[in-house]
Parts: structure tokens; C-alpha cells; sequence
């Protein structure tokens, strides 16, 4: 097989055929996944140079993906009780990573694993078994971290109102618990609907993604932020929009959204966001080009 992706590579006519070249190529990825990581930076940089095969290839990753609503908000299924309790939980680790004087603008804290709860913090898994019960998601995932979160009032997004980014390029879902209404102008997300999909996005930000796949590949990353021209070039064809809360609901989106933090005005946002990676061929896919 090592021979069919050096071929791949090297042959000029499947080069002159991006359709034929990324059915190959994903053909390899599902079967000898090996093979294909022992030449992905030689992939990864041969596709970037290459505007039709690396069209071709995000294009026909769109089969492979996860399809589920890439915004939606959904009733809290934690009594209030335990939701204050949750929230407890939250501001202690919040404020025993750092001293409450520094406790100024953004403090975040991600926790790997539920093995790294403390005694009292136990709770917090029963919280995440009724949350998987109720939600009762339509495909496999591992939750691969959790984040203790407050944004402050005198927190901005890089001396801006929005820092435009997506967080990476896996099926990846995010559950956000808020522990007060999320209002317009207190921190609500921000986002431009439908741009998890790759044939929706303009000319500008496929470059961008294409260059992030060459740069990180499925990883998060600064890198993952966009530039402005790319920001207007997306609201030449669509709106952004807010995504609320009260108090009594949950928010789940896909990763790959376009999407940003927005600035509190005057109420600190105290949040937990749960990170869900996704069992699809999409990830496994992308997963052969990490080296």
C-alpha cells in the first residue's frame, strides 16, 4: 500500500484529476491509516499548493461529517438545586487557580479528566451523566475536557468587540452551561449560521481553511483566527447572530462553527463547557495527516 500512496503523490495524472486524486486519497485514510500518516506532511503541503485538490478534498469531507444542528439551545435538565450547586463548583476552581486580586478579566480552567475532581467536586460527574441521558446524542463521542470559565466585565477580545475564529476543523461538539441568562451585551456568543459547512463559506475563508490545514491540520490553534478581510468577506453574505440564554438552558454548536466571544457589559458570564470528540470518519479522516 506504500506504493499506492507514493503514486498518489508523485503521479502527475492524478494530480490532474482532484476528484479522482482525493477519492483515492480518502479511500487510503479509511483503510491504511498508517500509511498515509507515514507521508502526511508531504500530503499536507502537496494539497495546500493545490487549489482544486484541496477544494475537492474539504468538499468531499462534507459526506464523511458529522451532520447535526450546528446551533441549537435546549431546556437545562438540572434542577435549580443542582445547578447552584454546579455553579458553586465552578467559582471555587475558578478562584483556587488564582488570587481573587487577579480574578480581574477572563480566568478559565480546563480539567482532562473526572479523575481530577476533588471530593466535594464529585457531583459534577452525576451532573454529566444526567446532561448525556437527557440530551441523548445521536452518535459516539469521548469527552475530551471540561472548562471552568467567568468572563468579566473589563475583559475584551483583543482589544476588539469580537475575535473571530474556529476552533478547529473535527466534528467536534461543545456543551455551555450558563449559570445566569446570557443576554446580547453579556458576553453572548456571537456566530455566522451554517459555516461548519465548507461549500457555504466565500472564496476567502476556504483559503483560510486550507491554510489551517496545512499549518495544524484538526488542531486548536491561534492560528484558527481570522483576519478581517476574511470577517467582511462573510458578512458581504450573511448576518451574524446571537445566541442567548436564560439561565434554565443549555447551548450545544459545533466547533467549526465561525463564531466569537462578545464583551460583558456589566454582569460577570460564569460558565462550564463540556468538549465532545465525535467518533466520525471525518475525524478519523483528518487524523491521518497528523504526523
Amino acid at each position: 500500500m506504500g506504493n499506492a500512496i507514493d503514486t498518489l503523490i508523485k503521479d502527475s495524472s492524478f494530480l490532474s484529476r482532484p476528484s479522482q486524486f482525493v477519492d483515492e486519497l480518502i479511500m487510503l485514510c479509511l483503510n491504511e491509516q498508517d500509511i498515509v500518516r507515514s507521508r502526511a506532511m508531504s500530503l499536507r503541503t502537496l494539497m495546500s499548493s493545490n487549489l482544486a485538490i484541496s477544494n475537492a478534498f474539504f468538499e468531499s469531507l462534507e459526506q464523511y461529517s458529522l451532520h447535526y444542528p450546528s446551533i441549537a439551545k435546549v431546556i437545562n435538565p438540572l434542577t435549580k438545586e443542582e445547578l447552584e450547586a454546579f455553579e458553586q463548583i465552578n467559582c471555587s476552581r475558578l478562584l483556587s487557580a488564582t488570587s481573587i486580586e487577579r480574578l480581574e478579566r477572563r480566568e478559565r480552567e480546563f480539567l482532562n479528566s473526572f479523575d481530577n475532581l476533588n471530593e466535594n467536586e464529585q457531583v459534577v460527574k452525576d451532573f454529566w451523566q444526567k446532561l448525556v441521558h437527557y440530551l441523548n446524542f445521536p452518535f459516539k463521542f469521548k469527552l475530551e475536557k471540561l472548562l471552568f470559565e467567568v468572563v468579566l466585565p473589563s475583559y475584551s477580545y483583543t482589544g476588539s468587540f469580537f475575535n473571530w475564529h474556529i476552533d478547529n476543523l473535527k466534528d467536534q461538539i461543545k456543551v455551555f452551561v450558563p449559570f445566569h441568562d446570557v443576554k446580547t451585551e453579556e458576553g453572548a456568543m456571537v456566530f455566522f449560521p451554517n459555516t461548519e459547512r465548507f461549500t457555504t463559506l466565500p472564496v476567502e475563508m476556504k483559503s483560510k481553511i486550507m491554510n489551517i490545514f496545512s499549518l495544524v491540520n484538526d488542531k486548536t490553534s491561534v492560528l484558527n483566527h481570522l483576519e478581517s478581510y476574511i470577517v467582511q468577506a462573510l458578512s458581504k453574505g450573511a448576518t451574524f447572530e446571537h445566541l442567548t440564554l436564560s439561565r434554565d438552558e443549555i447551548a450545544i454548536f459545533n466547533s467549526r462553527v465561525i463564531h466569537s466571544g462578545s464583551q460583558v457589559k456589566s454582569i460577570p458570564r460564569y460558565g462550564v463547557t463540556f468538549y465532545l470528540n465525535v467518533e466520525s470518519k471525518r475525524n478519523w479522516i483528518l487524523n491521518c495527516f497528523n504526523e
